[in-house]
């Protein structure tokens, strides 16, 4: 799995999120209101773009636009993300990140 960014990962939990495959448009409006950003089209659309291309999202058009779906699941993701962080940050322990994620939540 390629690395996200931050503002690819919103993207993703925008376009995860929808019920339906959403457009450019809309996942503009919902990533801004979502996250408080204040994205112009250019710029969501250059993310769903390197969305497509690392293999995340297929887009489709569909009259003059395009709308987007994802090709790995939420759970997918979550799943390869942590042990990406379990790896990197516990060197695999995940007694010490049960520990962490304990002391975090009771915070």
């Amino acid at each position: 799995m390629v690395k996200l960014s931050e503002c690819e990962e919103q993207v993703m939990v925008t376009v995860w999120s929808s019920k339906e495959a959403p457009s450019s448009k809309e996942v503009q409006a919902d990533v801004n209101k979502r996250f408080g950003n204040e994205w112009k089209a250019q710029t969501v659309s250059t993310f769903l773009y390197r969305l497509v291309e690392k293999g995340y999202l297929r887009s489709e058009r569909k009259g003059r636009g395009a709308y987007y779906y994802p090709q790995i699941t939420l759970q997918q993701y979550r799943e390869e993300r942590m042990k990406e962080l379990l790896d990197l940050l516990y060197s695999g322990d995940i007694e010490a990140a049960k520990s962490d994620l304990e002391r975090a939540s009771s915070n």
